[in-house]
């Protein structure tokens, strides 16, 4: 069976290179072929799969069972055409999308154009509640990394230090990321005597970030908001995260609840923290090698299960499958062709899923209702 063709388009800054990522995914993935292409440059300059030019993108636009574009609809009706091509909109942060709209206001416009949405962090989930795809509802598709190179990096440029613990952060925006802070625990910590260096990296390319990330013992991610591809990254390193989500409790308790159990005090893959209490969490991740590797492998654990190519590439072909049978809202163009099915035929064998995935909901609330033998 020829694989189906999905197309990544970001049309914005994909300043944490997930759509060239997912592409990367399913390089070995019988069913589906998805090829990334990212409309702007990117001074992190990550491998990227297709180089953008106008003719190119129309091409692979044209030629798609399911588009995939990144926070944000702008531009589609030229070069959709008419079509009403399958899509997903992948959001990504939440408090502001392109244009300074805000996310709800994508969210609302994406359920209205009929695409189904997904988001590359977790808390995204509760921006809409659960329904069927093609609501309002936001799934999380955790980004995808190659877990195997990732440790292949670690093996490849960490050097032992002399006693020198290395504290690595890096920022895109000084301000969210609580970087003053991060400087100034160090700081202090350094002026009472401890062997700690910070590796503050910013401007660098993304090649550039993991040679310095990956020969670092210690990351500082972020304290505010979770965590973001600093830690996945770190994690695939088997590097301990020190992080938090202290601005959003909500955020906190869906987590837990979407993690499933994480063997770790706080059921959290991160060691949790605020800007107050960092230069304590940094002291004893400094002082012991043992917590060290202990959150070293919490997190690495965490990462295979969520975010390793395999894991991703098996939740987003289910994702893939029922989306490519939702037609979005056509443009006022003319329609100039439709890949594959009819759009009446991807409508028809919705409903056949729908109705099967009703039917096995309701016999799984059954199985959890049968009487035991303490009920009767």
């Amino acid at each position: 069976m020829t694989a189906r063709k999905a197309f990544s388009l970001a049309t914005g800054a994909d300043t944490a290179g997930v759509s060239v990522r997912l592409a990367q995914a399913f390089k070995s993935n019988p069913d589906w072929c998805v090829r990334s292409m990212v409309a702007t440059s990117n001074y992190i300059k990550y491998p990227q799969d297709l180089p953008y030019s106008v003719p190119s993108l129309q091409h692979q636009y044209d030629e798609a069972d399911l588009v995939i574009l990144n926070s944000t609809m702008h531009g589609h009706r030229w070069y959709d055409r008419g079509q009403g091509k399958p899509t997903i909109i992948m959001h990504h942060g939440f408090h502001y999308g392109h244009f300074d709209r805000n996310i709800h206001e994508c969210v609302a416009d994406a359920a209205d154009f009929g695409a189904t949405q997904v988001g590359s962090t977790v808390n995204l989930e509760l921006l809409a509640p659960l329904g069927p795809p093609g609501s309002d509802t936001v799934t999380w598709l955790p980004t995808a990394y190659d877990m195997d190179w990732l440790r292949l990096m670690r093996d490849t440029y960490y050097k032992p230090h002399e006693g020198l613990i290395r504290i690595a952060h890096a920022p895109t925006d000084r301000a969210i990321k609580s970087t003053k802070a991060v400087i100034s625990a160090v700081e202090q910590l350094k002026t009472r005597g401890f062997p700690v260096e910070l590796v503050l990296i910013e401007r660098q390319t993304w090649s550039q970030t993991m040679i310095l990330k990956g020969n670092c013992d210690i990351l500082v991610d972020q304290l505010n908001l979770g965590y973001g591809c600093n830690a996945i990254e770190a994690w695939g390193l088997g590097i301990p995260v020190i992080g938090a989500v202290n601005e959003h409790p909500d955020w906190r308790r869906h987590m837990i609840d979407r993690f499933g159990l994480i063997e770790s005090p706080t059921r959290l893959p991160f060691y949790e923290t605020d800007e107050d209490g960092l230069q304590q969490a940094l002291l004893d991740m400094v002082s012991s090698q043992a917590l060290r590797e202990d959150w070293g492998a919490i997190g690495w654990t965490h990462a295979m299960r969520h975010h390793s190519n395999e894991s991703v590439t098996k939740l987003a072909t289910s994702l893939f499958e029922s989306a490519s049978l939702l037609p979005t809202k056509p443009s006022s163009a003319p329609l100039t062709q439709l890949k594959g099915d009819t759009q009446a035929q991807r409508l028809n064998e919705l409903r056949r899923i729908r109705a099967e995935q009703r039917l096995q909901a309701v016999q799984l609330q059954q199985s959890r209702h049968l009487p035991t033998a303490k009920d009767q």
